[in-house]
């Protein structure tokens, strides 16, 4: 019986000492798993802060194609009528000459065949938005000047090439938005991290009530991301949606910094349209290669002031800040001559009184599965080990735990042993 006894305790504790030893090493992890992820987003953000200046010309193709809404002018859908659809696309190839320092930030893009040339400046201190197009320096240009600024540019990927722009995915989501979903991950214990063969860091979450991630990071390169997989279902009461988005990025360092060599990123949303029509796709995407970058020291007015731009002879001016439009009278103007240049005034146009400088619609951007890195550092194979070396002290704690209590199993059972012998020598 007391045989019995002993070896029923020995058993309770080595299984406490287990039990002990895994819930240290699950809070180990999720321990670990935070500061990784702090670690890893400190030097995203910090990354991003340290390209201070720079300059270049990229290539960029950006497209879209889904669904729009079909109105009949003078009409009003009645109440409880469905909803009519049509397919609609673009896509569009531009060079684009940029600039930007600190948060000021500048592009000039050129469309491929068409001539058309738009350009883009933001003055933060100002919080003004120069907004430029036109066509050689024959027919009609326009410049609009807006108080804040112009969210169809600003911090757009594809359209902005300041090192922030790089990590927006789209209007509402940016990289850095992840370290709160894995954080999450790794409190419920949905998230795996793993080092690959060639150094880059992966980290996945998955689970229910989760979205899909996975991530894949450059160390070296500051944490930079090379490849991003989400999903995730939209919260939009008014039309459920579900979303998919691949960024795949090749950093190259640049002198003293690292900048983009090549990015594509491909947003596809599935909705129900409601009425007769349903699971109407949205997509699009964006493709950057980047042909030169040069970091420079800061640039000035020289780039962002209005005196840089190129406006063309009659050029239809529609200043938001100050209310009221003219053109201009000669073919180059600095602030002090564009101030004074009124030929002839001009009525606000409405839409743009309407808008009042607001927001516009975001194009969405694209991915063509370019593989991902650094252009010097060899590719993934896709082939993954567990991160070396990185047993936390909590492990080791609960680890010991198990062995305590197996040795406690191992006295007491030898110590029954003990007494039983004992007690056979006394009957003799």
């Amino acid at each position: 019986m007391r045989c019995y006894q002993y070896a029923h305790t020995s058993c309770i504790l080595a299984v406490l000492g287990l039990v002990l030893a895994a819930n240290a090493t699950a809070r180990g992890n999720q321990t670990e798993h935070s500061a990784l992820i702090d670690t890893v987003f400190d030097g995203l953000e910090l990354a991003i802060r340290d390209v201070h200046s720079g300059r270049g010309t990229a290539r960029t193709r950006i497209w879209e194609e889904g669904p729009r809404e079909v109105l009949t002018p003078g009409e009003e859908p009645a109440a409880g009528e469905p909803k009519r659809w049509e397919r609609y696309s673009a896509d569009g190839e531009a060079v684009v000459d940029f600039w930007f320092d600190g948060e000021r930030t500048k592009s000039a893009t050129h469309e491929v065949g068409g001539g058309l040339t738009t350009v883009h400046v933001y003055e933060p201190s100002e919080s003004r938005t120069l907004h430029q197009k036109y066509k050689g320096n024959e027919g009609r240009s326009k410049l609009v000047i807006q108080e804040g600024p112009n969210h169809s540019l600003f911090r757009v990927l594809g359209r902005d090439f300041h090192p922030a722009a790089l990590s927006q995915l789209d209007m509402n989501v940016q990289i850095r938005d992840m370290r709160t979903l894995l954080r999450k991950a790794a409190a419920a214990g949905n998230l795996r991290i793993t080092y690959q063969n060639d150094g880059l860091l992966a980290m996945e979450a998955h689970g229910a009530g989760f979205p899909d991630l996975s991530m894949v990071l450059i160390p070296q390169a500051d944490y930079r991301v090379s490849r991003l997989r989400l999903r995730y279902d939209s919260q939009r009461p008014d039309r459920p949606s579900e979303v998919s988005m691949v960024y795949d990025a090749k950093w190259r360092r640049y002198g003293s910094v690292w900048y983009i060599e090549t990015l594509a990123f491909q947003r596809h949303e599935t909705f129900d349209a409601g009425g007769g029509d349903s699971d109407l796709d949205t997509k699009s995407g964006v493709k950057i290669s980047v042909e030169r970058f040069e970091p420079t020291e800061n640039s000035g007015d020289s780039v962002f002031g209005i005196e840089a731009s190129i406006i063309p002879l009659g050029t239809e001016v529609l200043d938001r800040i100050l209310g009221h439009g003219y053109k201009t009278s000669v073919p180059l103007v600095d602030e002090v001559l564009l101030a004074e240049a009124l030929a002839e005034p001009l009525a606000l146009i409405p839409e743009a009184r309407e808008r009042g400088g607001g927001r516009d619609p975001v194009p969405e951007t694209k991915t063509d599965g370019a593989r991902a890195g650094i252009s010097e550092a060899p590719q993934t194979d896709g082939k993954a080990s567990e991160a070396p070396g990185r047993m936390p002290m909590v492990l080791y704690a609960g680890t010991a735990g198990a062995v305590l209590a197996a040795l406690c199993a191992v006295f007491l059972l030898r110590r029954w042993l003990a007494r039983k012998r004992r007690g056979v020598n006394d009957d003799a």
